[in-house]
């Protein structure tokens, strides 16, 4: 055998070993992490999940305040498990299964099976992954089916096809109908879609401007269509055009520290009694309304009691009595759930239009407060100022052209971020939970930028100049 024939024989085996490598590091991933570090954590939330998983009827899991996706994924799992004990093996394993397309995704979109396993590896040692994969909650499965959506972007970029960009629009709904937190990627992905066929383009000529227009349309039509068609559906089933019922409910732990006698007065007649309820509770539970001067800490403090100890009671009362309901809880008054979050919705848009000046500052605070966090994390900051280095060595070497295609995976990452945390910011607080679900891509991927951008510096000779 020649000496150039053995070469490429070697080369087309790296990929194949590459792959044993990585699924072998998943199966003892996924041993080493269960079953005994993970034993089935239920939270105060997993018994939403957990009942529209026994009981929940297609009425119940339309008009209920959480999506459907989760509890019909925990439905699934009842003839495995009765007893729920194999859910956080199950969690981890989407994570291991996402890794591993991601993985794929990479190395279709170009990247050596080295570095791809650089970029998709860290995504297992999230902190996310590792403390709520026990828990019965929608973040670590949501998670890694955002990861499965982002390897399906990247593939449906390098290699468009209809059965691509068909699967990227599913993974999409089926990772928004599991988490709603995740409805950014519906505008998400069709810009970055675009953006990162720019960035792989090289020269961006005119001639693939039209391609590119082709390309943002089918992925805002395979995202954007699924959410209007499900929201269509909601609307004529539950009378609520959107993903789910709870918006109100997020938005109401912000706008209720703002009721003072002055926004009450100011309020029309249909809210008014809802919000001097609300006020009356809070001042029960010796929550002090936020001015300018407040702190902002103590706001955020205030937003959990002032939705589950105050608002919804009060809603809830509110709307029993107005309709004589004598069992809010039973399952044909599913729909309570929907005129709970209309008047929260309402009420808290109003409140918060009276006092744009101290909304803007909780969005202010809490940009800052995520910044910050995101920055103390090492696995971020270091990669992130390495990135920066090389960028800077390449510009000085004229390798502008080299930085489109390098930076693309940290220009991903951080749109996602960016896009994650604004829907949070809106309406939460940016808790750890947030910020680990958001940064999930960040450290792998800053880490493959700086071996990118580093390869074009040390390629810098060997290529022409831009």
């Amino acid at each position: 055998m020649s000496a150039s024939r053995a070469a490429l024989r070697l080369r087309r085996s790296q990929p194949s070993a590459l792959a044993l490598v990585l699924l072998a590091g998943l199966a003892l991933w996924l041993a080493w992490g269960c079953p005994s570090p993970c034993a089935t954590v239920v939270g105060q939330d997993s018994t939403t999940y957990l009942y529209m998983a026994e009981l929940g009827t297609p009425y119940q899991l339309l008009t209920n305040v959480r999506t459907p996706g989760y509890p019909l994924f925990l439905r699934g799992l009842l003839p495995l498990c009765p007893d729920r004990s194999c859910v956080p093996f199950v969690h981890r394993l989407l994570v291991a299964l996402a890794v591993a397309g991601l993985w794929l995704g990479l190395t279709r979109w170009g990247l050596s099976g080295w570095t791809a396993l650089v970029a998709a590896g860290p995504v297992l040692f999230s902190p996310l992954v590792q403390q709520w994969s026990p828990l019965v909650m929608t973040d670590v499965p949501a998670a890694a089916l955002a990861v499965g959506a982002v390897a399906l972007l990247l593939a449906a970029v390098a290699r468009p096809g209809h059965w691509t960009w068909l699967a990227l629009g599913a993974l999409v709904a089926a990772t928004w109908l599991v988490r709603p937190a995740y409805l950014f990627l519906v505008p998400l992905v069709p810009l970055a879609g675009v953006g990162l066929a720019w960035l792989r383009g090289g020269s961006g000529s005119g001639e693939g401007k039209p391609a590119r227009w082709r390309a943002l349309g089918v992925l805002a039509l395979v995202t954007l269509g699924p959410f209007l068609a499900y929201s269509a559906l909601r609307w004529i089933v539950a009378g609520h055009f959107a993903a789910a019922s709870f918006g109100g409910f997020n938005a109401i732990g912000i706008a209720a520290s703002l009721i003072n006698d002055r926004t009450v007065a100011t309020l029309p007649a249909e809210d008014r009694p809802l919000a001097e309820e609300i006020q009356r509770r809070r001042k029960r539970a010796g929550l002090a309304p936020i001015r300018r001067g407040s702190r902002m800490a103590l706001w955020w403090q205030q937003y959990t009691p002032n939705v589950w100890d105050v608002a919804v009671p009060a809603v809830q009362a509110q709307v029993v009595a107005d309709h004589g309901i004598e069992k809010p809880g039973a399952p044909q008054n599913s729909w309570v759930h929907v005129e709970m979050n209309r008047r929260l919705s309402r009420l808290s848009l109003r409140l918060l239009a009276q006092r744009k000046g101290l909304y803007g500052r909780w969005l202010a605070y809490g940009w800052r407060h995520a910044l910050a966090s995101t920055w103390a994390r090492p696995e971020v900051r270091w990669p992130a100022v390495a990135l920066a280095v090389g960028v800077v060595l390449t510009l000085l070497r004229r390798r502008q052209a080299a930085l489109r295609p390098a930076l693309a995976l940290p220009a991903l990452a951080t749109a996602y971020y960016l896009a994650a945390m604004t829907l949070v910011l809106l309406v939460e607080p940016a808790v750890s939970r947030y910020l680990w679900a958001a940064e999930i891509l960040l450290p792998g991927f800053l880490l493959a930028g700086v071996v990118e951008v580093g390869k074009a510096v040390v390629a810098h000779r060997a290529l022409p100049a831009a």
